[in-house]
């Protein structure tokens, strides 16, 4: 290979190792800076409080995050996207939204199955734990932060859940 496409090449990665980088900071300051209000000595947000979520809304969360993780076991990271709240397809395209899902997400990405465990919502802002089956097996626990728009909720983070102890 010749030495100045191997120096380009070099070049390339940095760049996008350091903006992807950038970004990863970005998206995990915002994700805290929504759970947890700076200004009021780290308690949670001043909203409503979260209560355990009726029927009728568990059901819709679920739904929505069986299906982009459904989207995502297609490929299909534009209809994943579509269910990103307004907020994150505001600050991300489509394209670094697949990025970011396969290199920061990789059970996500290519997950076996999912099971959806409690649901808290004050009707605006929710959190539902998530049990993502990865491809090697493993059971990954996440908490997704959903927010409700016009069309309905949608997906606004996801952190994962470092669960220690044993699961019965």
């Amino acid at each position: 290979m010749n030495p100045g496409l191997k120096l380009l090449r070099w070049l390339k990665v940095t760049l996008l190792g350091g903006a992807l980088g950038l970004f990863l900071v970005t998206a995990n300051f915002l994700l805290w800076s929504w759970l947890f209000d700076a200004n009021r000595g780290g308690r949670m947000r001043s909203g409503p409080p979260l209560r355990l979520s009726a029927g009728a809304v568990q059901q819709e969360l679920v739904r929505v995050i069986d299906s982009q993780l459904s989207a995502f076991r297609k490929g299909d990271y534009t209809g994943a996207y579509a269910f990103a709240d307004s907020a994150l397809q505001a600050q991300v395209s489509p394209a670094v939204f697949e990025h970011m899902v396969k290199t920061g997400y990789p059970a996500i990405a290519r997950s076996r199955s999912a099971s959806f465990g409690v649901s808290l919502d004050n009707g605006n802002e929710a959190v539902v734990t998530v049990g993502v089956m990865s491809q090697s097996g493993h059971l990954l626990q996440y908490h997704y932060l959903m927010h409700h728009e016009q069309s309905g909720w949608k997906i606004s983070g996801v952190v994962r859940v470092r669960a220690e102890g044993t699961t019965i």
